[in-house]
């Protein structure tokens, strides 16, 4: 069947690659159009024809111009693109297909050793999965905004120190309070609802506030300082993880095992970081401006 797979995309390949080399018929002089003058040229003579291509265009000298495509090159494009298309969709399923199954066996090993640790020293594992995951973070929000300087070792040195010693230490014992204390009698949606209210409202406004103070204190800022910028970041941030984390703790709290919530939530907020910079960055941010890059990085990832 593979075998098959791989003749049929070869021949699509081929077929693809001789309609893309194919000549372009080029356009006949009666299809000119001359801006100059609205004469049609079957009306002219040659000599007045050719007096009429020397004058200027009334478009500028600088534009071409414009050329009727023939009919059966205007069938012939969206033919070639959609064959490219294919080929180019044919091909990435297959290298993805073989990828899979050539890394499935490694990617089992790597889950089955994580949660062994997780589960044999569960404070020590999360803590090294969310200084990874700040890590990652914060240096692809700063290559994606902040493109035309140098990296800022000493941000990514302080989030990654944050990652490790608060969020996944505290993300660890919050979720067992929340699958120990948050139980709603009613239907099971009923507790899932207070525990992702809870998450995003009082959890959330904590952890933002603890890593403000965390990055804020080890650059030496007095505590007015941190003070006004926990305060100024409370909000911006909040109301940005509502736009995502919101549907990502409905799966945190209803399927994903207490042992593997650190996991979960540090793969999701490297994927939001990544939303947040792409969108910081399409914004329009220059490099001198820095309001909204501060609130980026204020907590770049609130779970």
């Amino acid at each position: 069947r593979n075998t098959g797979a791989y003749v049929g995309l070869l021949l699509l390949l081929r077929h693809a690659d001789a309609l893309l080399r194919a000549p372009v018929p080029q356009p006949q002089l009666g299809l000119v159009l001359i801006r100059s003058r609205c004469v049609p040229p079957l009306c002219c003579s040659r000599a007045e024809l050719a007096e009429l291509e020397s004058e200027p265009s009334v478009a500028g000298p600088s534009e071409a111009p414009t050329t009727f495509m023939p009919q059966q090159e205007r069938i012939r494009a969206p033919v070639r693109r959609a064959l490219l298309t294919t080929s180019v969709v044919a091909t990435l399923v297959l290298l993805g297909r073989v990828v899979v199954v050539r890394l499935a066996p490694h990617l089992a090993g790597l889950y089955q050793a994580y949660e062994a640790a997780a589960l044999a020293r569960p404070l020590a594992t999360k803590s090294a999965t969310s200084a990874v995951a700040y890590f990652l973070g914060d240096l692809l929000s700063q290559v994606s905004v902040r493109s035309s300087r140098p990296v800022d070792r000493g941000r990514v040195a302080r989030a990654t120190f944050a990652g490790a010693v608060s969020h996944g230490p505290q993300l660890h014992y919050w979720s067992i309070i929340m699958d120990r204390h948050i139980n709603v009698a009613g239907p099971p949606w009923v507790s899932l609802l207070a525990k992702v209210v809870l998450d995003q409202t009082i959890f959330s406004l904590y952890l933002n506030g603890a890593y403000c103070f965390l990055t804020e204190s080890l650059q030496g800022r007095s505590l007015r300082a941190i003070a006004n910028k926990i305060r100024a970041a409370a909000w911006p941030c909040l109301s940005a993880g509502w736009r995502f984390w919101p549907a990502a703790h409905s799966l945190t709290y209803s399927i994903v095992p207490q042992h593997l919530r650190v996991l979960w939530v540090d793969i999701l907020e490297v994927m939001w970081v990544a939303i947040l910079a792409t969108c910081v960055s399409r914004s329009g941010v220059s490099s001198g401006s820095t309001s909204k890059e501060e609130s980026l990085s204020a907590h770049p990832m609130p779970a």
